[in-house]
Parts: C-alpha cells; sequence; structure tokens
C-alpha cells in the first residue's frame, strides 16, 4: 500500500529546510542591485504598466518574486538576529503533504435466485511526510556559493518545480554540516468507507428487494527508516498561483517586456 508514495522528497525537503533555517546573505547581498531597482519608481512603474497586458504580467511576476521574496527575506533576517546564540545544537522537524481520493467500488453476485449488488464509496485521505532529527549548527548567516549560484540562474524556479535542484544543493549542505541525523518517512491513509448492499430477487422467485448500508473508517499508518537522498527528485509543483507565474512569463515571452524582480 506504500508504494508510490513519495517519502523520499520529503526527507530530502526537510534535510533542506533544517539547513536553511538561518538567512541566506550571500544570494541577498548578489540580488541587492535588483532589490534597489525594484524600489527606484515603483509608483510610476505601476500607473504606466497596469493598463496593458505586458505591464500585468511584469507586476505580477515583480509582486511574487521581488517583492514576496523580500518580505521573506526580512522575515529571515529578524529570525536569525533573534536565535543567533540560542546555542540549540540539535534539530528536529518535518515537512509534509495531503491529497485526497474518491473511490467508487461495485461487486456483483447473480444466482438463480438472484442478484446480490455490493457497492462501496471511499472517500479517502493520504498523508506523507518526512522527518528528520539530527546533531547540526545550520549557519544563521548564509554563504553558500553553489546555492546562490542556482538561484541566480534565470528561470531557475521554474525548474524547481518539476526537479527540485535548490533542495538537493541545500540537503546536501545539510549532510556536509550535520555530525549525525536520523530520519523516517511517514504514510498515513485514513479511508471513509460507506457500503450499500442489495438483494433482488429473480423474476421466477416471489417478489422481494432488501438493502442494507453500512459504515465504516479504517487508518493505515506506516514509518519507515529512511535517508537523505543524494540525488535532485523529480515532483511537480504547480499549484493556481505558479499556472498564474507561467501565464505572466509566457504574456512576457511574446509581448516582451523586463521585469523588475528578482528572478
Amino acid at each position: 500500500m506504500a508504494q508510490g508514495l513519495d517519502y523520499d522528497y520529503y526527507v530530502q525537503a526537510v534535510a533542506a529546510k533544517i539547513y536553511s533555517n538561518g538567512w541566506d546573505a550571500l544570494t541577498f547581498t548578489a540580488e541587492l542591485t535588483k532589490t534597489v531597482a525594484m524600489f527606484r519608481g515603483f509608483v510610476g512603474r505601476v500607473i504606466r504598466q497596469a493598463s496593458s497586458p505586458k505591464g500585468l504580467a511584469s507586476l505580477w511576476l515583480e509582486g511574487r518574486y521581488g517583492w514576496r521574496t523580500l518580505a521573506y527575506d526580512l522575515i529571515d533576517i529578524d529570525k536569525a538576529i533573534r536565535n543567533l546564540d540560542d546555542g540549540r545544537k540539535r534539530y528536529r522537524d518535518r515537512v509534509g503533504g495531503n491529497t485526497s481520493q474518491y473511490l467508487t467500488t461495485t461487486h456483483t453476485n447473480g444466482a438463480a435466485w438472484g442478484t446480490l449488488t455490493c457497492t462501496a464509496h471511499i472517500n479517502r485521505k493520504i498523508g506523507v511526510r518526512g522527518t528528520i532529527v539530527a546533531d547540526i549548527e545550520p549557519p544563521r548567516f548564509g554563504f553558500n556559493p553553489v546555492t546562490t549560484a542556482w538561484e541566480l540562474i534565470t528561470l531557475s524556479f521554474v525548474i524547481d518545480w518539476i526537479v527540485n535542484v535548490g533542495q538537493f544543493l541545500e540537503a546536501m549542505s545539510f549532510l556536509a554540516l550535520s555530525r549525525a541525523y536520523v530520519a523516517a518517512g511517514g504514510i498515513m491513509i485514513e479511508d471513509d468507507i460507506t457500503q450499500t448492499s442489495s438483494f433482488a430477487k429473480a423474476g421466477n422467485v416471489s417478489p422481494g428487494y432488501w438493502s442494507l448500508q453500512t459504515h465504516a473508517k479504517a487508518t493505515f499508518i506506516r514509518r519507515i527508516p529512511s535517508a537523505v537522498d543524494p540525488i535532485p527528485l523529480p515532483k511537480l509543483r504547480i499549484g493556481a498561483l505558479k499556472v498564474g507565474d507561467l501565464v505572466a512569463l509566457l504574456v512576457q515571452k511574446v509581448l516582451g517586456g523586463k521585469t523588475k524582480g528578482r528572478i
């Protein structure tokens, strides 16, 4: 039952999360010129660009990958300063995702005296987690030229939506710094099942029909010892906002234009 559930991806993701607890100072410094450019003439730029599809696409991308990224940086700076002297040397964290499915199964058994039909309606929730406990001291102020080089490649974030290279690089940095760690993948499947059973008598038997409805819940939980995967892992990560990003990028490509954002 656990086959096909990508807990390895989440184990790698939590390793990257632990490593990136601090502030990525090198990437921020490398993109400082772009950050300053965002502030320059911002109001006038909004007024000029808000009236055209090309301009709206640029403003969307600027907001998503300029101002939003800057806000995250400010939060990380504040967090790094607050935790500068906490002396923490052991980290426990987890990353995961949830999906849901609706399934219907029908089984029919026929005989001379009638037909028995059983139909099950299953609402299934699937949770997958990666968990790590590690002895590590991640940098409060990060100066990692490898991860910064990847971040500075144009549209590298689009590649990360398909094969998460950025996560892989941070996970490898985690392995380089951690003194020891244990990791596990976790899977929980919850089924809410409603089954209807009905019996219809055959035509040559006296008329009659009966039905019965039953309800049950079932839970499957499994934890699997794991390790941080040393290769980039594929996972398609495209939601509604990222679809908007793709549309904006396509509009820019077709109509031309340049974004004042850190992308």
